[in-house]
């Protein structure tokens, strides 16, 4: 859209509400002094809200901090989501900044209460959407406005940020931050604990992180009923982790972990290929049975 004669638009947007979706145009084409000169006239700095993708999250996806800023101090809905009546998506203007690393207008948003539970893809958290190094980057943020009290610090805020960062590999002192600020090292979030998630993506420095601050290492899942042991074992033969998965496992049997947990009928055993893992269960005492979360196959593989 072109805004030439942009003070005839301003006009139009005053009189009627469909013209509103032209606020959001604006926004997205990074036009500050068209979105304030409309907000001055009254426009709704929400835009034309049946389009669900609001001014907001055009400046937020743009990284556009004095946009967003100004939007805020009108009054826009920090998370209004929006809908992807093909998919599903509800992405706030929070998930479509993180999303893009613009981690200052992140911060913005934060501090303006915007909820980093919020829905986004999938119906799934902010976090969740984001690779490890994404992820890291926002709890740095979350943790320093956890600090001065800006955002929420209550522990089971922090526990599901700490679930959320159990499997990725460069995010240990992360963790370490949460776990000083309260995070709850046995919490659970959608049924596993920090130290399954460690275990089952081989992280062998968080599990260690985890268990010096009291994980219970053989807690089980709420739902499968598999214990950190058995999930690091079933995961070595996937994605070529067999190493990094062996080490965890030597660190959970090194920390007591029973490697004869009996099995649990509200799922199925788990059922170990891996020769070299074999011989280690077996070092523990791993007994062959029908009763046995973790068993070990007769198939001699690799």
């Amino acid at each position: 859209m072109k805004y030439t004669t942009h003070l005839v638009v301003v006009t139009l947007l005053t009189l009627s509400t469909p013209y509103a979706m032209a606020i959001t145009d604006a926004a997205k084409a990074g036009r500050i002094d068209i979105v304030k000169e409309l907000l001055e006239k009254g426009v709704n700095p929400n835009g034309n809200i049946p389009s669900s993708y609001t001014p907001l999250h055009a400046a937020a996806e743009r990284g556009d901090l004095a946009m967003c800023t100004l939007l805020l101090s009108y009054g826009a809905k920090v998370d209004y989501q929006e809908y992807d009546g093909n998919w599903g998506s509800t992405d706030t203007a929070l998930a479509l900044a993180a999303k893009k690393t613009h981690y200052k207008v992140v911060k913005l948003l934060l501090e303006n209460g915007a909820n980093v539970f919020a829905g986004t893809d999938w119906a799934s958290t902010v976090l969740s959407s984001l690779g490890c190094s994404k992820q890291t980057e926002v709890i740095k943020i979350l943790i320093e406005l956890s600090k001065e009290g800006t955002v929420s610090s209550d522990k089971t805020f922090l526990t599901n940020f700490l679930n959320e960062i159990a499997s990725c590999g460069s995010a240990t002192r992360v963790a370490k931050q949460l776990l000083d600020l309260g995070a709850q090292v046995n919490g659970f979030n959608e049924g596993y604990t920090p130290l399954h998630r460690a275990a089952m993506s081989g992280n062998l420095e968080m599990s260690r992180l985890l268990l010096s601050y009291g994980a219970t290492v053989d807690v089980r899942q709420k739902y499968a009923k598999k214990t950190a042991l058995a999930v690091a074992a079933k995961n070595s033969e996937h994605g070529g982790g067999e190493n990094k998965h062996y080490e965890v496992c030597k660190l959970l049997l090194e920390n007591g972990a029973d490697v004869n947990v009996p099995f649990d009928k509200q799922d199925l055993p788990i059922c170990v290929h891996n020769k070299r893992i074999k011989k280690l269960l077996k070092s523990y005492g791993a007994k062959s049975g029908p009763n046995q979360l973790i068993q070990l196959s007769n198939y001699h593989g690799r």
